[in-house]
């Protein structure tokens, strides 16, 4: 049974050496260095990773904030629009209403008058 050897800087990470001599114990000391020169770089990034997550929350909030205020300004906005709307249509409603009563009042103003002038006066009898 054959087994697979790792190798760094000439040794098997079971300590054996690949060129047939004991393992030095610098060798041990500079896989050490490496471990913790990568384990610190790793704690670096999580770092950078965390403090960034926090920007992007933070920014995220202030957008969600901004954007709230945008939008219950837009919305009192429109309500004001919709009140001013409302109060035009009223009094467009109203002037209508006013012009046809100006006209229906002028109507039966011409059949009065018409009416008037279509029956003989009582004065003015034939006496012949």
């Amino acid at each position: 049974m054959s087994a697979a050897v790792t190798t760094m800087n000439g040794f098997s990470l079971n300590g054996n050496s690949t060129h047939g001599a004991a393992p030095a114990v610098g060798a041990f000391a500079e896989v050490d260095e490496q471990r913790a020169h990568l384990e610190a770089d790793i704690v670096g990034a999580l770092a950078r990773t965390t403090a960034a997550k926090e920007r992007l929350a933070a920014r995220d909030a202030e957008v969600r904030a901004a954007l709230q205020a945008e939008l219950l300004e837009s919305k009192s906005t429109l309500t004001r629009l919709e009140q001013e709307y409302e109060m035009a249509i009223a009094m467009v409603q109203q002037a209508a209403r006013d012009e046809v009563a100006r006209i229906m009042a002028a109507a039966r103003q011409q059949v009065v008058e018409r009416r008037r002038l279509a029956q003989p006066s009582e004065g003015s009898g034939n006496a012949e």
